[in-house]
């Protein structure tokens, strides 16, 4: 009898528990999928491995008891990197982790958003779907792109999920500033000068990397904002495809439409339809398509091989799509939300294919 192949699932682990990792019901659907693939999954932080003896410490998913337990393994066959904890004392660790090189892994990482966002730029192809973006240093980073933009978000440069995001608009008066903290708090303030912006915006940031980035006039239905998730990912031959494309709908007075924030998944069709024409409708998903893969070739090109990307993309009133953001950990709720229950597994099916595939690879 083959051995069964072993696949690594890199999080952060907290010390104690009784909740270890967050996205235990993702790890689990993979553990579910691989099991019926003939693959074995476990899960594991940098500190759970023992260099010395080649051993994990990880945690395993029992179909029986349906429950993690923990047991020591062997260097798996290939990793998958969700280490989706990039705070401050979190982010060094991984990025040590992942340069000791001690197994393969399905993809590298990317840079932050505003190393990512320069990187991008370097492509012509790709300059026509970047909004202005630039470091955030101080209040007036904030201030001089408001002269050239009504609207500015403040947004974390390792963030995930919309949280900490401010948004920033010219008023007559002032200025006004929107968002939610990282308890997902709605907050308000309306300001008449940018020295009383200032404490506000330090006391948001703290010492933490944060990105300033031109505002995107998205349209709206009955008050929300919608923007796009494509999804795409390497198939089990190592190609690219668009596993789906889906509108994220935000909750009233949300500057985000991040499902983790209370937005809605909806075809994307379907709210086009309410903003364009048809043909119009169908203009901007195709070149929603030629985006992702244009994107995805991109970023390999610039940082080595990927599994797959999250892409959050805003269309403005005009109908030009805007990159908001690029994920390589991104979430995968939208096609469940949708109702769309084949997509829904394969998204799950797609990283464990792509693992097996680049092992063959390694194998020939």
């Amino acid at each position: 009898m083959s051995r069964r192949t072993l696949i690594g699932i890199l999080t952060y682990v907290k010390p104690t528990g009784p909740k270890y990792f967050e996205e235990s019901n993702y790890f689990r659907q993979l553990a579910q999928e691989g099991n019926k693939m003939g693959i074995d999954t476990f899960v594991f932080g940098p500190a759970n491995v023992n260099r010395k003896d080649k051993r994990i410490h990880g945690f395993q998913y029992n179909f029986l008891t349906n429950k993690w337990g923990r047991k020591w393994f062997p260097y798996p066959d290939i990793a998958i990197d969700r280490y989706r904890n990039m705070r401050p004392h979190a982010l060094p660790v991984l990025i040590a982790f992942r340069k000791e090189k001690l197994f393969p892994f399905t993809a590298f990482r990317l840079a932050n958003k505003l190393n990512l966002y320069t990187s991008l730029m370097k492509e012509e192809k790709m300059r026509k779907w970047l909004p202005d973006t630039v470091k955030y240093t101080d209040v007036h980073s904030v201030v001089n792109m408001l002269k050239t933009h009504p609207t500015v978000f403040v947004k974390p440069a390792r963030g995930t999920g919309g949280i900490s995001i401010l948004r920033v608009k010219r008023a007559t008066n002032g200025f006004v500033l929107n968002g939610r903290d990282k308890r997902r708090r709605y907050t308000h303030h309306q300001v008449q000068t940018a020295v009383q912006m200032a404490p506000l915006l330090q006391e948001w940031i703290g010492d933490s990397l944060y990105i300033v980035q031109q505002g995107i006039p998205l349209p709206q239905v009955n008050g929300r904002v919608y923007d796009f998730r494509i999804l795409i990912q390497k198939t089990e031959m190592g190609q690219w495809d668009i596993t789906g494309t889906s509108a994220r709908l935000g909750p009233k007075k949300s500057v985000t439409s991040n499902i983790h924030g209370g937005g809605e998944a909806v075809p994307p069709e379907k709210l086009l339809a309410l903003s364009f024409s048809t043909e119009k409708t169908k203009e901007i998903i195709a070149e929603l398509e030629t985006l992702a893969y244009t994107t995805a070739q991109t970023c390999e090109v610039q940082y080595g091989k990927m599994m797959e990307l999250g892409l959050d993309v805003g269309i403005d009133e005009k109908g030009h799509p805007w990159i908001i953001e690029v994920n390589t950990k991104p979430g995968r709720s939208v096609f469940k939300k949708m109702g769309q229950l084949d997509k829904a597994t394969q998204v799950i099916q797609r990283p464990l294919k792509y693992a097996l595939y680049l092992l063959k690879q390694k194998q020939s």
